[in-house]
């Protein structure tokens, strides 16, 4: 068990090389990137399932990978705005979570589209029409994580542009 001045003494020897704990500012940086990694696993996790034919990830498809370069944009950008005070490095990482959220959405309704031509193609009558075509959770995932980032980013721009940089303990 450590003594309160040896934890004392590493606190301040983290924070003379940035990284000290979280302060109340740093939240939505760290929301934002948690929103980074939601979209990183759903970009791999499984995007459509159908009843017969199994399921595809994102990675298979040119959307994914669209939707894997806007997320590591973000954590890029959003590595960089953690010590610099401008807000360009917050736009980038807002823009690309808006991108990432709203390409997922469209995503989903593309595979509404494609159910419905099956549905179509099988006579989508009442009884079995043919295979069922879902959106999986990793596409769900991948939008909540473009949500997060748009939400973090944004909240960390506007507490950096309106309320100014935070105020010192001392």
């Amino acid at each position: 068990m450590r003594t309160i001045e040896e934890r004392s003494q590493r606190s301040r020897d983290l924070e003379s090389v940035g990284l000290g704990p979280l302060t109340r500012a740093d939240w939505p940086i760290a929301v934002a990137a948690a929103g980074v990694f939601a979209s990183l696993v759903g970009v791999l996790a499984p995007w459509q399932s159908h009843d017969a034919l199994g399921s595809y990830s994102g990675l298979e498809t040119d959307d994914g990978k669209l939707f894997l370069a806007c997320a590591l944009v973000a954590a890029i950008a959003l590595w960089r705005a953690v010590d610099r005070p401008g807000g360009p490095q917050l736009i980038i990482a807002t823009v690309a979570g808006v991108l990432i959220a709203g390409g997922g959405l469209r995503v989903v309704q593309r595979i509404g589209d494609a159910q419905e031509q099956v549905d179509a193609f099988f006579g989508g009558g009442p009884g079995p029409t043919g295979p069922d075509l879902e959106p999986a959770w990793g596409l769900w995932l991948l939008i909540l994580g473009g949500v997060i980032i748009a939400v973090g980013s944004a909240l960390e721009l506007y507490r950096r542009l309106v309320l100014g940089p935070p105020a010192t303990e001392g």
